[in-house]
Order: C-alpha cells, then structure tokens, then sequence
C-alpha cells in the first residue's frame, strides 16, 4: 500500500485509508491504534458504535460518533423531528468540519429540506441556493446550500429505499 499511497495525493489516500477503516467495525475489532506512513487509525468500540478516528497531514476525522460531535457550532440548528442516524466530525487544513446524517422516517426527503430550509433562515442564515433539483424523477437528489455565523451548510437527500436520509454537511 505504500507504494499506492505515495503514487496518489495525500487528500486521496487519506481518502481511501477511511474507506478501508469503516470496514474495521464491522469484524468487531476494538484495536487501540494503526499508525501508517500517512498518519494514525484509531477504532473505539466495536460493531455498529465503533468510532473509527483517522489522522494524519494535519487533518483528522472521527466516523459514527453516537452524539453531536464536541465541538458543534450552537448557533446552527439541527433537524427537528428527525432520527440522527450518524455524525462525524473532524479538521481539514486547520478548519473545522462536521457531518449529520438523518433518517426520514415519515414523509419525504424532499420536505425535511425545505422545514430545514425554514430553521436557517429563523436562524438569520442566507439560503444560497434553496432546495431543489437539477433532475426530473424519483431518484433525484435534492440538496440546498445556506450561509451564516461563519459556517457554509450544504444538505441533501440520498435518495433510495425507505427510509431515505438527510446528510448535512457544515463548514468553516
């Protein structure tokens, strides 16, 4: 693999070490720690609430933390009335990052985006781009874009088999 590694980015390999680490969880490994030229994989727990900790290249990220991660921005609200299923957090060239991930349990996808649309905007942030969809049909992500409180927020619908999911990313 270092040969790989040092053949592609950093960005990507650290990309492709993430996806190999969520496969960790899975076979129900507790292991303290992996140091790899790149940087450190660290898995807390096991099965379906192990978090899997990565860094490296001055960046890190945390994988299926259980709760909103330390760190969360007060000011920009959270879905209501939906499940969090999923969060992850972390630093990318020094900025903070943070990932939600919910289910819609109860009506569509679609109609969770615009009742977040409306908290951001009751939270004085703009709507950059209002939710919507460059595409026709049932399988069509739809996403919306927003800004405020120093924080950029994009958001979207993973469109699929019941129940779909609200992925909301927020940035610095």
């Amino acid at each position: 693999m270092t040969t790989m590694i040092r053949g592609t980015s950093r960005a990507a390999a650290l990309a492709l070490t993430a996806a190999l680490a969520v496969g960790l969880p899975a076979c129900g490994s507790d292991a303290a720690g992996k140091s790899t030229d790149d940087g450190k994989i660290t898995v807390k727990g096991s099965g379906k609430k192990a978090e899997v900790t990565i860094k490296g290249d001055g960046s890190d990220l945390t994988f299926n933390q259980q709760k909103i991660p330390a760190g969360f921005p007060t000011d920009v609200p959270v879905p209501k009335s939906l499940k969090r299923i999923a969060a992850t957090s972390g630093t990318a060239q020094g900025k903070p990052l943070f990932e939600l991930t919910y289910e819609v349990s109860t009506g569509s996808a679609t109609a969770a985006l615009v009742a977040y649309q409306r908290q951001l905007e009751s939270a004085a942030f703009t709507i950059d781009r209002p939710a919507g969809s460059d595409q026709q049909g049932g399988n069509s992500v739809i996403f919306m874009t927003a800004s405020g409180h120093g924080w950029q927020i994009s958001a979207a619908n993973v469109p699929g088999p019941k129940p779909q999911t609200v992925v909301i990313s927020i940035t610095k």
